[in-house]
Formats: C-alpha cells, structure tokens, sequence
C-alpha cells in the first residue's frame, strides 16, 4: 500500500513538473535563444561585449568592486582612481544593488578574460528583461508566440545592442522597466492592492539602484501614465495613488544611491556644463530616422558624438512589430483604435520624445528609444491579438488579409530603398530584411497548408533571424567610438608597483589610437591589475582635481596653456603631497614635461609608446604634515592655481593660532598661515578609512595633516572619537587642522551625510512596508471566507 501510495506521489509530482515545464515552454525557448545569441556573437567577435565606456569605465569599475569586498569593505569608495574613486557617488555602478552586486560578484570574481565577463554580465541582464517582457506582455492577455516576439524587440533591438552593450549600466537598469510596468499593471487590476504597491515599490527601487539615471525618468513617465489612465478609466482621482505610493516606495528604497549623487553632483564639472546651456538637437532622433525600423541599413546624417553618416542601426527592430501593427490598422481601422488606443498615445508621446532637442550636456533624446521598441512591441502585439480575434469572427472578411497587404507594402518600401541607397557600403545589410520579409509573405500565403505553430511563430523568428544577419554584416562596433582590446598581461602588474601612486602624461592624440593599449592607455584601465593613478575616466568628474590638472574627459592634458605642466609653476612639491611616485610619460607628452621635476625620478622602463619614471626616495608617506599654507573658505580659491604653497580650503571659519587675521574671514581671502609640526605613524590604511597615531604635543601652533587621496564630499576626522575640522587641501585632497599640542588617534573616514540621510530613508520605507503587509495578511487571515 504504501509503495503504490509513493508512485501515486511521484507521478503526481512528475506530472507538475511537466505541466510546469509545458507552461514556461516559452520562456525557456527564450532564454535558449538569448544565451545562443550571446554566444555566437562571441564567436563572431571576442570583444562585442567589451567596447569604450564598458572597457574603460565600466567592467574596470566592477573589477575594482570584487577586489574591494575581498578585503571586506564596501565599495563606496577605491583610493585606487583618483578621477573615479567615488564609486558609490557617481552611482553607475550600482552598488546599491542587491542583484548587480551578486552578479558582479558572481561573473569577475573568477579568473576568465574580461570580455567573457562582460559578455556574461549582458547576457545575464538581458535574461531578465527579456523575461519581464514576456511577462509584461502576458499580462495583457497577448499569446505566448507574440509574448516572445515583445520579449525578443526589447531585447535585440538595435539601441541595446549598440548602446546597451557600451553602457552596461543602461542594460542593467532597463531590464527591470517591463518588470515595473508589470507590477504597476497588475497593481492596477487587482482588488488587493498592498502587496502590489509593495511589489512596484521593489522594482523600482531595482530600477533605481542599478545606476543609469535617464530610466529614472523613463520609471515616472510610465508611472504617470499610468496612473492617468487608471484615474480616466475608473473616473476617481484617487485611483493613481496606489501606483504614486508604490513609486514613492521605490525611490525611498533607493534613497542611498540617489542621495549620494545629488551631494557629490556640485562639487564636479557636471553643472558647469549645463550653465548658459541652451537646446540643442544633437542625439536627437531625426524624423528619417524612423525608416529604420523597416530597414536599418539605409544612408542618413544622424549626428551621434562623433559619427554622423553611419546608418540608423539603433532603430532596428526586426521589421516584425512594425508589419503586424500595420496589418492590425490596415485591415481594422477604428477597432483597433479603440482597442490599443492607450498604448499608441504613449508610443506617440515617446516618438515626439525622441525626436525633441536635448538641453546641453543632457543628452537624453535617444535614450528614449528602448523605451520606445517596448511600446511598439506590446502594441503590435495586442493589435495583432485583436486582429487575430477579428479574422476569427464569423462576419470577417477571409479574403481582406491585412498581413500579406502590410508585408507587401513593407517589402515595396525595403526594395525602394535598397534601389535609392544601394551603391553604399552597407547597402549589402539590408538584403537579408528583404529575404526574411519575403519569405514572411510566402508563410502567410500558404497559411492554410502550414502548421498553426509555424504561422504564430513567424514574428519572433523573423526578429531573430534578421538580427543574426543585421549585426553578422554590419560592424556595430564603429558606433561606439574608440576599438580598444586589453592585452593579455592588463590583469599583471609588470613593471609598475601596486604601492606608487602614478600620473599619467598623455596627450589626447594618444587616446585616439586604436588597438592593444597598456594599463594607462586610458580611462580606468589601470583597475584590471589594481594600480593606483591620478588618471581615469569619470562622467561627473571631479572640479578640483579636473581643474588643476587641465584633464579631458578621458584624462588626457586637454589645454597645454592652462595645464600644470607648462604653466610655469614647479608641480614637484604638489606631487610630492599628491603621493604620486611613478610617471607614465607618453612620445607625444615628451616634449612638454620640461617643467616636472625629473630629477626627482628615474627612468625604470621603456613601454609601448611611453616612458616609466619612479621616484628615487621610494614611496612617499600617505600622510604628511604641512608647515605653510594658504587658508580660505571652499569654493573661494581658483582650482587651477597650484603652487609652491599648498592651499586649504576649510568649510567654515576657524580661528588658527598665529594668524588671528583668519578669524571671521568674510570675503574669502586666502591668508599664508603658519603651521605645527608633528610626528605621524599610519596604522591603518585602507580604501574609505585612515587611521595615524599623532603627536604634536610640542606644537605651538594648529597642525596640519594631508592625506595623499582623492577629495570627495563626506570625509569626516575625528581625534580620539571627538570631530576635528576637516577641510580640501590643493582643491583635491582631504585634510585635518588640529588643535595645537594634540596628540591621540586621528581617524579619517569616508562617512558622507548623503548615505546616512539615505539609509535612514530606506530602514523606514522597507519597515512601513514590512508592517503594513503583516497588517494585511493578519486581515486577510481573520476575514470571513466569502467576503470581499
């Protein structure tokens, strides 16, 4: 009895393995299709997932963050990039993130080329908005086959696979959009509306936390939406609450991460690009532009950073959403209409989006077109939903046959172009949408001798097939810019020491090059193989350290008249206080370091295309006391005005012995003042915390203590637990004024107010939710059954 009772039990249990397999069939399709994909790209080109921003940027980025948790700290912070050390702050890198985190850790934590984790890490993005999608999708009632062809728009359309593979942290944060739409459209159909309020809070927090601010703004135009139509459809205002309560969740949730960017934001060279900014239309989407979708391999002008002829490839969406949306209005005018009337409202708010004019250095506009092809997925979906029910009915018209008169008017316009543009050189990538329309039509034209299965499934096998073809033909990789490879040896060290801090001398003609590049060839390279350097790759960018140094944005010497280097003043004694102990000269910067003081440095090495220097007195203390400084407020003193006498910029006033002229300093001034000498021993050094012993017992007058690392807002000092001030040393290095004849314990840390107001804002918005589900279940739990 009992062995039949235990084969009863296995084969019911076998037979919801199977009736839950049978289900997801779809979804595992999906998956399949999305890791092929990913692999054959890989095949095709080593580094189609590792390219400009996501080499130099992004990927370093994460590097850095496994190397940090390793040591058992939170990566707030890496004394290791002086130009993009605030990883917290400058919020792409998602730390924040419980999902990015794990994966981060997860995917670089292993021994494998960057590249292969790069590529693993979109692949793993790109799991997760395909899914959302399907699900989204769903939820509206749409069958699986067009579930999948949403899934498969949103996810190989020509913007993600471009620009979403050079901006991971654009991936990472969209792939929870369909999650939040979902949520969000649930929320408003369900009766119990708790649980989905905490539910769209959670996503959006996902959203938030993953670090690609413009979805942000794509979270609140769908909320807003939204929560119009459900205020139009059920005619009471307070309808939109539960969906503005949710959003309002998710961004408490989400508080650290945002709240850490708005302090850091004003202290960069962000908002001084934005002064006296006016609209502009560059990365706007041009109207012709749109031709894309039917095929984008035609010849356009389309300013995008640096490229303008190169064809509309962002706007390629597999042809498929575009020709079933056109059939739905073809064969159906004002029944679809009325059906999918909501949907085409926001995809025509989103093209006028698209099309608008940017304002200066946010360059918005085209980012809006993932959000755009999700749209356009889900509404071709419906239609074609609506229009299969209509060609069920038993008044519709058999022979009307909306899709082979779309497919045919598509085609038409695919071989027009194709004759117009076809002497191009790219003209050849648009072949292969003329072979899959074609082949589209004759499916449709024996529709009645083919399998259901094959019909329904034409959409989403035309998106892939044409995407296989698409990006096999065309070189994506020119779109992004710079074609950089790592070598082989970036992740060893060679002739560099871990211990030196170095700078980089370069020129911006030696970031132009293409090919293998050392580890200072660029950006945050130098992070593959845990160096530390002044140069880096920052979007923000820090103002004083920017400032001083005339950087660019890739940390190049931009302006040679207004640079330290050949300015006239010695940067020997600023380098000195900087830390910095090795110089990496490049053949084009040769010329131009007259001014720094090689005398103090010996030449180690000879590298491709440069000279390695280290200076002859060993490493240099990581912190040291000054004697003699410049005193006003910050934000008073110039930053690019470095000089023999450091200067110290305090953020309130503070009476220091010998100078009596600095108390109630008003305009700002700088006053030289005269400082103590003490004895400092280190004790601790790590990424966001020094700790010294100091004694300066026989000083008469305040002590001045320097800490050769990057400055960003949220230092706090502290001496024996109690706070000292703590102030910005040459516009870019933190220092601490002590009191004369102290001595004791001092302690920097790297504590910023934004994260503490934000984790307060988070710890109460998860307990409100906490509570207020318990409260429900306890309510649903204790009502009658029946009741309402």
């Amino acid at each position: 009895m009992q062995k039949e009772h235990a084969t009863s039990e296995r084969s019911r249990l076998a037979g919801l393995l199977g009736r839950a397999v049978f289900a997801l069939r779809h979804v595992l399709l999906l998956h399949l299709i999305v890791v092929v994909l990913t692999l054959l790209a890989l095949c095709m080109d080593p580094w189609f997932f590792l390219r400009d921003d996501g080499l130099s940027h992004c990927v370093a980025g994460f590097r850095e963050i496994v190397r940090l948790c390793g040591d058992g700290t939170f990566p707030l912070i890496t004394e290791r990039s002086w130009c993009s050390g605030a990883l917290a702050a400058e919020y792409q890198f998602g730390v924040f993130s419980p999902v990015q985190m794990a994966l981060v850790l997860a995917v670089f934590s292993w021994d494998i080329p960057f590249q292969y984790g790069a590529a693993a890490f979109f692949c793993a993005y790109a799991l997760i908005l395909a899914t959302g999608s399907y699900v989204l999708a769903r939820s509206y009632r749409v069958s699986p086959p067009l579930a999948t062809m949403v899934a498969l728009t949103a996810t190989l359309n020509g913007w993600i696979v471009i620009w979403g593979i050079n901006w991971l942290p654009a991936t990472a944060a969209f792939a929870w959009v369909p999650w939040v739409w979902w949520s969000m459209h649930r929320l408003s159909q369900s009766t119990r509306k708790l649980p989905w309020t905490v539910l769209v809070g959670l996503m959006v927090a996902l959203t938030v936390l993953a670090g690609f601010p413009f979805t942000v703004l794509m979270v609140l135009l769908l909320g807003g939406w939204l929560a119009g139509h459900a205020v139009l459809s059920q005619r009471k205002l307070r309808a939109c609450l539960p969906i503005l309560l949710g959003i309002g969740l998710g961004l408490a949730l989400s508080a650290p991460a945002w709240a850490m960017l708005v302090e850091y934001k004003p202290t960069t060279i962000r908002p001084s690009l934005d002064q006296g900014s006016t609209f502009t239309f560059f990365l706007s989407v041009p109207p012709a532009a749109y031709l894309g979708t039917i095929l984008p391999s035609i010849s356009m002008h389309w300013a995008r950073f640096a490229f303008v002829d190169l064809p509309p490839a962002e706007m390629h969406v597999g042809v498929a959403p575009v020709v079933l949306l056109a059939a739905a209005l073809l064969g159906f005018p004002r029944r679809v209409l009325s059906a999918v009337k909501p949907e085409l409202l926001l995809l025509g708010l989103l093209t006028v989006l698209c099309m608008a004019p940017s304002l200066s250095s946010f360059r918005w506009m085209f980012r809006w077109l993932p959000m755009c092809f999700l749209v356009l997925g889900l509404t071709a979906a419906r239609a074609a939903e609506f229009m299969r029910q209509e060609e069920n009915s038993p008044a519709s018209d058999r022979h009307a046959r909306p899709i082979e008169r779309a497919l045919l008017a598509v085609l038409g316009i695919q071989a027009l172009l194709l004759i117009v543009q076809g002497g191009t050189w790219y003209a050849r990538a648009g072949v292969p949408f003329l072979l899959v329309t074609i082949a589209w039509y004759l499916v449709e034209r024996c529709r009645r001798s083919l399998p259901k299965a094959v019909v329904e499934a034409m959409p989403a096998t035309v998106i892939v097939v044409s995407s296989v073809a698409f990006y096999w033909i065309l070189p994506i990789h020119s779109y992004t810019g710079r074609d950089w490879q790592l070598p082989e040896s970036i992740a060893h060290t060679g002739p560099f020491d871990p211990s030196r801090t170095y700078l980089a001398v370069s020129a911006p003609s030696d970031h132009r090059q293409e090919g293998p590049i050392a580890h200072f060839g660029f950006g945050n390279a130098h992070l593959y193989a845990g160096l530390k350097a002044v140069n880096g790759y920052s979007p923000l960018q820090p103002r004083g350290l920017y400032g001083t140094f005339g950087f660019d944005a890739w940390s190049a010497i931009a302006s040679r008249r207004d640079t330290l280097l050949v300015s006239g003043a010695s940067p020997g004694p600023l380098l000195r206080r900087m830390g910095v102990d090795g110089l990496v000269v490049t053949e084009a910067m040769a010329s131009e370091i007259k001014d720094l003081p090689l005398e103090e440095f010996v030449e180690v090495a000879k590298l491709e295309g440069a000279t390695l220097y280290h200076r002859r007195t060993g490493k240099s203390p990581c912190v040291h006391g000054v004697v003699r400084a410049a005193v006003s407020r910050i934000g008073h003193l110039a930053a690019d005005a470095p000089g023999e006498i450091p200067t110290l910029e305090l953020a309130e006033n503070l009476p220091l012995s010998g100078d009596p002229s600095t108390t109630g300093d008003t305009a700002g001034l700088p006053h030289i003042v005269e400082f103590g000498e003490a004895t400092i021993r280190v004790i601790e050094e790590r990424a966001d915390r020094v700790v010294v012993e100091i004694d300066a017992s026989d000083a008469r007058r305040h002590v001045l203590v320097s800490f050769a690392r990057a400055w960003y807002p949220g230092y706090q000092a502290s001496l024996d637990g109690v706070p000292v001030a703590c102030g910005r040393l040459d516009c870019m290095m933190p220092a601490v004024v002590l009191p004369p004849g102290s001595q004791g314990k001092l302690t920097l840390v790297y504590r910023p107010n934004s994260l503490q107001v934000g984790l307060i804002i988070a710890a109460l918005a998860a307990g409100c939710a906490a509570m207020a589900l318990l409260a429900s279940g306890v309510r649903n739990a204790c009502m009658p059954k029946g009741s309402p």
